[in-house]
């Protein structure tokens, strides 16, 4: 009887739920350490990065502000995502 009550259980629960999923992110060349240094750099104040970031979107719009990176559109550089824009 324990074998039928387990089947009945995991019946409902597809094959994807037991693959083992990698994910991959990646920074620029250099990757971690360089990103540590620039981060100390901004920290420090040797850095400003507030030129490079020439437009601000909502969460919310993060799909726009793919797109305009993408297409280069009016000027952009690097956008800046809030959580809420002032």
């Amino acid at each position: 009887m324990a074998n039928l009550m387990q089947a009945s259980v995991m019946q409902g629960i597809g094959r994807t739920e037991f693959v083992d999923r990698v994910i991959r992110t990646g920074l620029c060349p250099g990757g971690n350490v360089r990103m540590s240094r620039l981060l100390k750099l901004i920290e420090h104040g040797r850095v400003d990065p507030s030129p490079m970031t020439t437009h601000q979107f909502n969460f919310q719009e993060v799909d726009k502000a793919l797109h305009m990176m993408e297409t280069k559109e009016d000027g952009i550089l690097k956008p800046l995502i809030c959580f809420s824009v002032a």
